[in-house]
């Protein structure tokens, strides 16, 4: 009977490995024949409780867990390696191990790294308190030892019986071949998805190189028909969908492709904050609430030198290569553009310079008509010359690269003096020495007649960018020479301009403006000893400025603007805002402190020529009290 019983479960045995057989190949996913595998184990061991099958790691050189049955989660974490624990022994051995004893298994376990036992620890916190018996497989292909299926009791009868570990054994023996297969699919898909991805790389590759062989024949076909700036900017945005624009070192828009001009004007209003947000050797985000792009900005750059930045409007967040390939070889392309620009006007200055240098000398005659000629200077006209000295603030002017006296800021500076003066002269022809810039203007009258300070530096202002570039770091010296009309009085006008200069930066601080042809009765009254000066303006005036110390009753300032105005009555109280009689009462207030008529040819001349010392000890102040202290 006992023999018929035994028959019948080895019988049940070989049909179960069977059916087991079966299922393992029925499949060659790697996940679904490693559960079924342990689902087969656990359900045919009678005192199975759980399982483990690891896998080993060639690169890591351990034992990974793959799948598992009974066990936390935090199991995913255990890797063993060789020769640790029953695990690591059965996968060095090569042979089944079963084991009975909770102390012989704790013993084992042991053996284990401290970082394995604190999983184990936190793993059976979760589900049972002990391993009692426990029987491990090696998974064999080949002689080769590739991972270890194990079956662990819990409950304390557990008995895993010697049946059990043949029966694994079994199991595993026709598991590994399905287990290798499926590992071998799983390389060749790998290798096969691998040598796809190659291939989308080495295909990619190829046609960005051909994009680019292209986009560089193109450009170049582009440069050799002369184009520009504006031309390259409209190719670009139509690669790259999006519009753009080029700025220069001193922050003007010296090339765009835009929609409308509405966009342009926006633009401009957020160039005052450019300065401060651009970075001129790396690429900078500039974003303003009150306009509606945000601008990537990249410096255009020659051996580490700016020649502007290339401006994206609101480019896309993530780039493709066709897109970076087209910015790029726009900024290689841009670059040469700005530079052959660069040269261009380096080589017009250097010969302006050296042609000034000839007219200045008035050598080889022949040579400065025909080429003044050519500039549009028309013979037998009056001119002027008008010089203004920039004179640096501080000394950080002098390292910086956007604000020295580099070919592109002198240039612009020159450009934005040229557009100021258009209003005063349609023919105006500009040279450029060291800090100087020198405008020859055609005039039918002396320019102080058509030009004062407060008008020039307003045009100027015009462009605030580079107006306030130009406060933040230059005094502006500025003059104006006599009137000429042959080209041997160039030399004579250019040193009368100095002078007026070198008189205005003793009696000014700030910027100013000084006429030449203003300074005759200076130029005579400097002559003259200063104690000498002092007198006759204290013997003219003292009293008046007395009184106006004590009185405070500015009748100095009325005096000055009645004797300016050639004595007009309407037009001095019409710059004083005062009413009629106010004025009247003052003149006679005047005559009475000073004991003369205003009416009166010489007492009119003393008090112009007082004013004119006044100016030459003081030219600053606004009321004379303390001049001569």
């Amino acid at each position: 009977m006992n023999q018929e019983k035994a028959l019948q479960n080895k019988v049940h045995k070989l049909e179960t490995l069977l059916e087991s057989v079966k299922l393992l190949n029925s499949t060659q996913d790697m996940t679904d024949i490693l559960q079924a595998l342990l689902t087969e184990s656990i359900a045919n061991i009678k005192d199975g409780d759980a399982g483990i099958i690891f896998l080993f790691n060639e690169k890591l050189n351990c034992l990974e867990t793959k799948t598992y049955i009974g066990f936390d989660p935090e199991i995913e974490k255990l890797q063993l390696q060789p020769d640790e624990s029953i695990t690591g022994m059965t996968f060095t051995q090569k042979r089944p191990l079963r084991f009975n004893s909770t102390e012989d298994i704790s013993a084992i376990t042991n053996t284990m790294s401290s970082r394995s036992q604190q999983t184990l620890k936190r793993t059976f916190e979760e589900t049972f308190p002990k391993i009692h018996s426990t029987v491990s497989c090696p998974l064999i292909f080949r002689d080769s030892c590739f991972g270890v299926i194990v079956i662990d009791g819990f409950r304390e009868d557990a008995k895993l019986t010697e049946e059990d570990l043949q029966f694994l054994e079994s199991i595993s023996i026709q598991a590994s071949v399905a287990i290798n297969n499926a590992l071998s699919l799983e390389r060749e898909s790998k290798n096969s998805a691998d040598l796809e991805e190659t291939n989308r790389i080495i295909e990619i590759q190829k046609n960005a190189y051909k994009f680019t062989l292209d986009l560089h024949t193109k450009f170049t076909n582009m440069i050799l028909h002369g184009c520009d700036v504006k031309d390259i900017l409209q190719e670009l945005s139509h690669l790259i969908e999006c519009d753009t624009i080029v700025v220069s070192p001193l922050y003007a828009i010296v090339g765009h492709h835009l929609p409308i001009t509405q966009s342009l004007k926006h633009l401009e209003a957020s160039r005052l904050d450019w300065p401060r947000r651009l970075s001129p050797l790396h690429p900078s985000h500039f974003t303003n609430p009150h306009s509606p792009y945000v601008i990537r900005f990249l410096p255009i750059l020659i051996n580490q030198e700016n020649y502007g930045w290339l401006g994206i409007l609101n480019p896309p967040k993530t780039q493709v290569e066709k897109v970076s390939i087209a910015v790029e070889r726009s900024l290689a392309v841009l670059a040469l553009i700005l530079l052959k620009i660069q040269e261009i006007h380096s080589t017009e200055l250097r010969l302006k310079g050296e042609f000034l240098e000839t007219l200045l000398a008035y050598r080889d005659v022949d040579f400065i008509h025909r080429t003044i000629t050519n500039y549009g200077y028309r013979k037998n006209q009056l001119h002027a010359l008008l010089v203004i000295d920039l004179e640096p603030i501080n000394k950080t002017i002098e390292t910086d690269p956007l604000l020295s006296h580099s070919t592109s800021y002198m240039k612009a500076l020159q450009e934005q003096f040229r557009k100021a003066l258009h209003p005063i002269s349609t023919q105006v022809i500009p040279f450029i020495k060291g800090t100087q810039l020198i405008f020859l203007l055609e005039t039918d009258s002396d320019l102080s007649e058509k030009i004062q300070a407060d008008s020039l530096w307003k045009m100027l202002a015009k462009d605030q960018l580079l107006w306030q570039i130009i406060k933040n770091e230059w005094r502006l010296k500025a003059s104006a020479s006599n009137l000429f009309t042959d080209l041997k009085a160039f030399k004579d006008a250019y040193q009368h301009a100095l002078y007026a200069i070198e008189i205005g930066t003793v009696y000014h601080k700030d910027d100013f403006l000084v006429f030449y042809s203003q300074l005759k009765v200076k130029r005579f009254l400097l002559n003259n000893e200063a104690d000498e000066l002092k007198q006759f303006t204290v013997d003219t005036l003292g009293l008046l400025i007395d009184y106006d110390q004590k009185s405070q009753a500015r009748l100095l300032d009325t005096l000055r603007i009645y004797i300016r105005t050639n004595n007009s009555w309407t037009q001095t109280k019409e710059q004083l805002f005062i009413h009629g009689n106010t004025l009247t009462y003052r003149l006679r207030r005047i005559e009475e402190i000073l004991g003369l008529h205003l009416n009166d040819y010489s007492d009119r001349l003393n008090i112009q020529i007082a004013f004119e010392i006044m100016e030459l000890q003081n030219p600053q102040a606004k009321t004379p009290s303390g001049i001569f202290s």
